[in-house]
């Protein structure tokens, strides 16, 4: 069993930063991953360590804090990582396994013009809701940010940040463990890079289970937890593991933001599905159909945020943000979707073909999302990038 404790090594440093990102700087984008032994080395630890037989950042004594009800708790925090270009958007997920009784609070900080801004708090984070609320934090704003559910937008391009966690008990007994920190920085301005597509893949489908979110009560608001839905029970099936085939309405109940009052916080959906265990799970952002078609060729489905009045060219109706899973192509390269939002009791099909073009419109602008993505896999699967 090894431990890592207050761990600052500037060669650990250079070993975490080179295996952190996932693609370098692709258009004005770039994911850096925290993940491995080697990802968190770097990182300055307090009442923390890393477990091997946990695969992940546990509490330990040596070095803990205390919170206002006098309870120890374990910190984790990066170095000053450098973005490599001048950022206006980042999201921050996480991977954690949070036991009854424990909860996690995870933090971004970022520099501007050579000042850094104060430490947000992302969210407020655990799977069953209790003692402690989930919830994200409303309300975080200075000179340099705006903390706004799921991302944070700045007010003046940032070049680096700081991300950490705290690792909290509400008995002082049994903690949570963090497995995977994400950080994803976009400039908003850039033009992405448009590979050229993968035709390989054009006429290969997943199986992935067919969910409409309009079955259960108040449904057109649970777009988001559908699709994350769909995803775990394609992986029960592929993995032979059952309990990953949850039922919608407990999806609801495990993602459920209380602050922001619905499950469309993307990082929340991340975070619900990664506590099953032995799946990794996070938020980022594409620049095109390519890096879609590359991970449909490893056989993991996409879930892809859009707008929904755009790909259906309802131009007149605003903006509506959309989850759907994306879990093919046609022949002619076409997306072939899940659309949660069916009406099955009127002959509607979850199952729907959007053209190539219509759909890259609603997903990658401004008005869509930036190509946001939700990935879901097993730890070890096989995905682009390593």
């Amino acid at each position: 069993m090894k431990y890592v404790l207050l761990a600052f090594l500037p060669i650990c440093l250079s070993l975490a930063l080179a295996g952190s990102s996932q693609a370098g700087v692709v258009g004005g984008r770039r994911l850096f991953k925290f993940q491995s032994e080697a990802d968190f080395c770097g990182f300055h630890l307090r009442g923390a360590c890393r477990h091997d037989s946990a695969s992940g950042i546990t509490f330990h004594s040596r070095g803990a804090k205390t919170d206002a009800h006098g309870l120890p708790y374990g910190f984790v925090e990066s170095p000053d990582v450098e973005v490599g270009f001048p950022c206006d958007e980042i999201v921050v997920s996480w991977n954690a396994v949070t036991p009854p009784g424990t909860y996690l609070s995870v933090h971004i900080q970022v520099r501007s013009g050579g000042f850094w801004n104060r430490r947000f708090t992302v969210a407020i984070w655990n799977r069953d809701n209790r003692p402690v609320g989930r919830m994200s934090v409303p309300g975080q704003e200075d000179d340099i940010a705006r903390m706004e559910t799921d991302v944070l937008r700045l007010k003046k391009p940032a070049d680096a940040f700081r991300v950490s966690a705290k690792l909290l008990s509400v008995d002082g007994q049994v903690y949570p463990t963090l497995r995977l920190l994400t950080v994803h920085a976009l400039d908003a301005n850039a033009r992405p890079n448009r590979a050229r597509a993968r035709k390989s893949v054009w006429g290969k489908e997943l199986v992935v289970p067919e969910r409409s979110q309009l079955t259960v009560a108040d449904g057109d608001r649970f777009c988001s937890a559908a699709s994350t839905a769909m995803v775990l029970d394609y992986w029960a099936q592929e993995l032979g593991r059952p309990e990953l085939s949850v039922t919608l309405a407990d999806a609801i109940a495990g993602i459920y933001d209380q602050e922001w009052g619905g499950t469309g916080n993307w990082t929340f959906n991340t975070a619900y599905a990664a506590e099953f265990g032995g799946l990794r799970a996070y938020v980022t952002r594409m620049g095109g159909l390519r890096q879609a078609e590359d991970w449909i060729a490893r056989g993991v489905p996409v879930i892809v945020s859009v707008d929904y009045n755009i790909l259906r060219k309802n131009e007149s109706g605003g903006r509506m943000g959309h989850l759907m899973v994306l879990r093919g192509f046609t022949q002619n390269g076409d997306c072939i979707i899940n659309d949660p939002n069916a009406d099955l009791g009127n002959g509607d099909c979850v199952r729907k073909v959007f053209e190539r073009g219509d759909f890259e419109r609603s997903w990658l602008t401004r008005e869509g999302s930036f190509g946001t993505v939700y990935l879901v896999y097993p730890d070890g699967w096989d995905v682009p990038g390593g």
